[in-house]
């Protein structure tokens, strides 16, 4: 007897989701480097990254469902789309603050702003992924296994991200200006 087929290259892969997702991260991280041109604003976006792969790793505990070949693909699939969220905001709160206003201003504009933008996205893909965690028949639980992760880590991700995306661009933000800038910003209201 010997394993073949599906089964033969989940074994061969056993033990590799954690490289998947170190790279999937890294080159993220590393893209969002480029874009900022900052190598400490992109960790406000990474660590909201983490709301989301709390929340699908809940999703699969509830579920009792084990973390498989396809709910690794989920994973890695996450992280693109919780980064997604985080960066609509990010880039808003960054542009205010190149224009003058304090950080905290400037975490509240980009929120209040993309506010609306995150939740339609979010939720247009969470509704779209939907059918996956009830599907039944055949290939259903290749498609489960898909969906229950992205489902939750979304979910989770998406409500957890509102609040700490603002609060790490916050704390990223003051000690890159202070340390790094030592840069002193003048209050003033975001005019809408």
């Amino acid at each position: 007897y010997a394993w073949s087929g599906a089964s033969l290259q989940e074994k061969n892969n056993q033990g590799q989701i954690f490289y998947i997702i170190a790279f999937a991260i890294l080159f993220a991280y590393l893209f969002m480097v480029a874009q900022y041109e900052s190598w400490m604003i992109p960790l406000s976006v990474m660590l909201s990254v983490t709301g989301a792969m709390l929340g699908a790793l809940i999703g699969l505990f509830v579920t009792k469902m084990s973390l498989s070949i396809y709910a690794h693909l989920g994973l890695v699939l996450l992280v693109g789309l919780a980064a997604k969220n985080a960066i609509l905001i990010v880039e808003f709160a960054r542009e205010a603050h190149s224009q003058g206003h304090s950080i905290i201003q400037s975490a509240l504009y980009g929120t209040r702003e993309r506010f609306r933008a995150v939740l339609m996205t979010a939720f247009t893909f969470i509704l779209g992924v939907a059918p996956l965690v009830w599907a039944t028949g055949a290939s259903a639980g290749s498609r489960v296994a898909v969906g229950v992760p992205v489902f939750a880590g979304m979910i989770i991700g998406t409500f957890s991200g509102l609040v700490l995306i603002p609060l790490m661009y916050i704390l990223i933000q003051t000690i890159t200006d202070y340390k790094f800038k030592g840069k002193n910003v003048k209050s003033e209201n975001i005019e809408r």
